[in-house]
């Protein structure tokens, strides 16, 4: 009969441990940089937005947000 098997060595449990670190600070990395993309796409689509109106001389491309009058 086998013995069961011990704990692994501790140098094991560290890297284990530097490994799950480093693909977590990974993830984070990622992350951030969809969301800067996403808005990086959003204010281009914006802009392309607002750039078109102006060529085609239109008015009114941008919208106010003006309080309603009270009568």
């Amino acid at each position: 009969m086998t013995a069961p098997p011990g704990p692994p060595p501790a140098s094991e449990i560290a890297a284990h441990k530097a490994r799950q670190r480093n693909n977590l600070i990974g993830l984070a990395v990622i992350a951030v940089v969809l969301a800067i993309g996403a808005w990086l796409m959003d204010r281009m689509l914006t802009g392309r937005t607002l750039q078109n109106c102006l060529e085609a001389n239109h008015r009114n491309c941008v919208p106010l947000d003006l309080p309603e009058r009270v009568r």
